[in-house]
């Protein structure tokens, strides 16, 4: 394809990446709402913990990259860095919810917490399982976020 069609049909760079992640952030949200339709708290929980720790890369190699790119890019595509920041907190927020209702007497506070810290750990987790580190090291991340979510209550 070239240059001009892109640019008439989309725009330019930055309005592809914008269009590229807001069409990847919806591929996901609808995936994960089919997923965790009807599941009971506890189930959800568990899904999640075996979505983030799987051994295997959620997201394809060249969609890593680009998100990497992005995000360091400073300065650039402030529209696609806003919309990927209320994805992330809507991220937080949705797991920290099912957290509080898997812990009905933990504080939401710390579920909140809790939830921050076991996302950024499997997102961690996960690039650094691009670099073909061992599996006891994702099982590892694991336990750990298993020990998180136990201590809430």
């Amino acid at each position: 394809m070239t240059r001009s069609i892109i640019r008439h049909y989309i725009g330019n760079r930055d309005d592809l990446v914008e269009a590229l992640v807001q069409r990847n952030l919806d591929q996901a949200a609808a995936e994960l709402k089919a997923q965790y339709q009807g599941l009971s708290p506890q189930d959800s929980v568990a899904l999640s913990l075996e979505t983030m720790f799987t051994e295997r890369p959620s997201i394809a190699e060249q969609d890593r990259v680009v998100l990497e790119v992005m995000m360091t890019a400073e300065g650039r595509y402030p529209v696609a860095k806003k919309r990927l920041k209320q994805a992330f907190s809507d991220l937080v927020a949705s797991f920290a919810a099912d957290l509080n209702r898997a812990h009905p007497g933990a504080n939401r506070a710390h579920c909140e917490q809790v939830a921050y810290a076991v996302i950024c750990m499997s997102e961690m987790n996960e690039a650094f399982m691009w670099l073909g580190l061992p599996p006891r090291h994702n099982t590892s991340a694991r336990a750990v976020a298993e020990e998180l979510i136990a201590a809430l209550g």
